[in-house]
């Protein structure tokens, strides 16, 4: 099926001007309504309704530049390079672009066609969508597991955290995107900023961030574990009980089947069905 749309193109100075440029100094770009969806760095925006490859709480109907919430310098987009989750717009400040003395020409319309996606490329979405889940469903239970493990180490209670997102909770998170596999690169970030301050305020945005990467991985990584009894939620959901099983029976010196007697007692039978020993 053939679609018609128009476009109302104005082609004076002036009115490219207003549409494509915004007020930074006004209101941070919050009133920019153009069509520019690429980084200042060259990376195509992420659609505003697309989860991948970056989770986020925003909607939209396409992929142009905005900035929902208030950024100091401007429009921003979520990118479509799973190394970089966000970053300002290559859109002009409005004060910075020359005034335009001429009058405003009539508006020309031109109408535009545009075709239903062909199977060639459905399929090639379909691949990109495989291989955005290759890359990040291994990436998520990195993250995940090591937040379990961090509110094992800072002795965290096991009930939600309280409140709305905090630095603490944007710092990590931002540095949890450069993790390349199972270490203590978060107790080190941790440790070494200031946003995260005391225990409790650590323990509140490990919190958030386990629940995030838990429903992440749901979201995206729909797959089995040990068996049939244990579901994938069910097993995201005993991560942080069955790592801090483990961690506790290999202090003790534990091997072989008495190892796994053990961490079954310290998680508790419930949990067992979701325990791999591999």
């Amino acid at each position: 099926m053939i679609f018609r749309i128009f476009l109302v193109l104005a082609i004076s100075g002036s009115a490219l001007g207003a549409s494509d440029c915004q007020d930074v100094v006004k209101d941070k770009g919050k009133g920019y309504s153009g069509s520019k969806a690429m980084t200042k760095d060259g990376d195509s925006c992420q659609a505003w309704s697309s989860q991948a490859p970056h989770k986020h709480k925003y909607t939209g109907a396409q992929n142009f530049c905005r900035n929902p919430d208030g950024e100091d310098k401007g429009v921003w987009c979520y990118t479509t390079n799973p190394n970089k989750r966000w970053a300002y717009c290559n859109v002009a400040n409005c004060s910075d672009l020359p005034v335009s003395t001429e009058a405003p020409t009539d508006p020309i319309v031109v109408p535009v066609t545009t075709a239903a996606p062909t199977a060639e490329e459905v399929a090639a979405e379909a691949a990109n969508k495989k291989r955005c889940e290759e890359y990040l469903c291994p990436k998520l239970k990195t993250q995940h597991e090591l937040v379990a493990i961090a509110r094992l180490a800072y002795h965290c209670p096991n009930h939600p955290g309280k409140g709305e997102q905090t630095m603490c909770d944007k710092h990590l998170l931002k540095g949890m995107q450069n993790l390349t596999g199972f270490n203590d690169h978060l107790l080190d970030m941790i440790s070494n900023t200031d946003a995260c301050n005391s225990t409790e305020e650590i323990c509140a945005s490990l919190h958030r961030l386990q629940d995030y990467t838990a429903n992440s991985r749901f979201a995206l990584c729909k797959k089995p574990f040990a068996s049939e009894d244990c579901t994938f939620w069910h097993e995201l959901m005993a991560t942080p009980e069955i790592l801090a099983a483990k961690a506790t029976c290999s202090y003790l010196g534990l091997d072989g089947a008495k190892f796994e007697d053990c961490v079954v007692k310290v998680a508790g039978a419930d949990n067992k069905d979701c325990m791999f020993f591999g």
